[in-house]
Formats: C-alpha cells, structure tokens, sequence
C-alpha cells in the first residue's frame, strides 16, 4: 500500500485524531485535579482575616522546646561562600501572592532559566499558555525530580506533581531547548540539602529522589521561588500530624518519630499536604532545628527573619 493511497491517508487520520483525543483526555484530568485543588489547599471559605506570622504556625518557645530551640547548629561543617549576600532588611512576612495550586514539573535536572515557561514546547510553557484553573492562581515549578527514563531529555516522558494535593500525573510529554544554570541555586540549594540530609539521614527520614518509601522526607530542588535577594528559599508542603509529633514539645527527646504510611489515613483516601512553610533567608545552620520543629513538629523557629507565609489548612488560615 503506498503512502498516497486513501487508506493509508485514512488510517494517517485516525492515528492523529486518537493522539489528539488522548491529550486532550490527559489534560482534561489535569484541569480537573487542578480545579479541585483549592479546597485541599484552603478549604470552601477563602475570605477569611489574614492572619499574624505568629497566628498562622506555632512559634517554638525555649520553655516549652528547650533552650537549644532558638540556636542554629553550632557545628554545622557546611557554610556558604564569602561573596553570598542576600537582603537582612525587608519585612518578608505577608508579601508573598497566594496560590491555591503549586506544580511541579519533572526535569531530572537542577539548572533551569529563570522563568521556565519561556522554554519553548515545554511542559512548563504549555501549563502557562494554556487556560488558566478557575480556582485561583497557579504556580508552576520545575523540578529535579527524576523523569520517568531518568533522562534530563525533554522529548522524553515526564511527571508532574500537583501540591498540595500530593497527586502525581504520569507520562506528560514535553519538548523543551536547553536552560542555563541559575547562578544562586548553584550556590544555596546543594548545599541546604546536603545539610537537611545530613539531620534526616539518622532519624531515617532521608529520601533520594529514586526512593518512594512512604514516612519519609524528599528533598527536591525547584526553579526560581521568591527572588534570590532572599535565598535560601525553602517550602515545606507537611501531611496532618506526619510524625506523630504535632502538639508535642521539642525538648522532649523522647518523643518517638513515627513513619505513618500517607495512603492509610481510615477515611480511604490521602488527605495531601496539611500546611505549607514558606521560608526564606535559610542558612545552613538553621537546617537543625528546621528538621526539629519545622518538618517534625509544624513549629516554627525564626517567623520574624525566615517566615514568608503559607497555608494551614487544619486551622483553616492562609497568609494571604
């Protein structure tokens, strides 16, 4: 049969018309995942008074936490470089836009332009030109989260986390031109991680990207988040109670970690991401007590210098 023939033209149609269908089905799904977002991220009432920084999340108390809650780590043996200077000024708390929806695209790399939706027939570029979720504002990532041929190649396949829903979208097909590394995450965010992992690792909370046990920390990396005059930058997207330690004092030493499994939470289905701690001016030496009270605990140590915002959705308060 040769390809001219109206066979051929016809079955060339069908091909193209059953593509068309599955992605218009794929992103039909995403949109609804989306759509359905801001009730897991802020519940049905989103009017309410924004509250203080020290109403949105508990403030460790050195009475309650012990003395050590308010110290950095004193033997912290990773530092960053003379030339890092970042603003100590700017009131953070309360400026950041609200977002009901937070997506992260997978790359299986660490060096993106500054804002990735200007790679052309990317994933990120498709997300940004297309029609915008009626539930508020989304914001789009990229991530180093491993693609699913492990390849930063973006032709390939690729995976997209929605947060807080926790909900991950398989088989994504992107196509994207090379980016170019961003001279402050190349500084800031290996070495954060190295710290984080380096407190996690003996709780047995650390999680590589290929590890999906579930109970555990992972530690990805993600495009450009709330300008770097602020750096680090770090977001903790927390499950309700994750450690079985909310409401517990951090002095108490005893406390045992528990590894909950997210998917068996008796109501038959995962309830997401409880809070998000958005916190800005991290320093390796805070990366301690932001393991301690932060990631454990849902406390937070430094909310007048580091806290940007977030969400709690089980007291129903967002900083926006």
């Amino acid at each position: 049969m040769s390809p001219s023939s109206p066979s051929a033209a016809a079955a060339a149609a069908a091909a193209a018309a059953s593509s068309s269908t599955t992605r218009r089905h794929r992103w039909n799904m995403f949109k609804s995942i989306v759509n359905g977002a801001k009730k897991l991220a802020i519940g049905d009432d989103a009017n309410g008074a924004k509250p203080a920084a020290d109403e949105l999340f508990p403030k460790v108390n050195p009475e309650v936490d012990g003395e050590d809650c308010l110290r950095d780590c004193e033997a912290c043996p990773t530092h960053y470089p003379k030339s890092f200077k970042i603003d100590e000024d700017d009131n953070l708390y309360g400026q950041i836009k609200g977002w009901s929806t937070h997506v992260l695209v997978a790359t299986g790399k660490a060096d993106w332009v500054r804002d990735v939706a200007d790679e052309k027939g990317s994933v990120m570029q498709a997300i940004e030109r297309a029609e915008k979720p009626s539930n508020g504002k989304l914001m789009l990532s990229a991530s180093n989260i491993p693609t699913p041929h492990h390849t930063s190649d973006y032709s390939e396949p690729t995976t997209v986390l929605l947060l807080p829903a926790l909900t991950v979208i398989e088989n994504v097909t992107p196509a994207s031109a090379p980016a170019l590394i961003t001279q402050y995450i190349s500084k800031s965010a290996p070495l954060i991680r190295k710290e984080l992992e380096r407190h996690l690792r003996p709780l047995g909370l650390y999680r590589d990207l290929d590890d999906e046990r579930p109970g555990g920390v992972g530690i990805y990396f993600i495009s450009h988040v709330g300008g770097h005059k602020y750096s680090a930058n770090v977001m903790i997207y927390r499950r309700p109670d994750a450690f079985g330690l909310d409401g517990t004092d951090g002095a108490d030493q005893s406390a045992p970690v528990q590894r909950k499994d997210p998917t068996r939470d008796g109501e038959g289905g995962d309830l997401g991401a409880a809070q998000c701690i958005w916190l800005a001016r991290v320093w390796p030496e805070d990366c301690e007590g932001i393991v301690k009270f932060e990631v454990l605990r849902g406390k937070v140590r430094k909310p007048e210098r580091q806290l940007r915002g977030g969400f709690d959705r089980s007291r129903g308060l967002m900083s926006w």
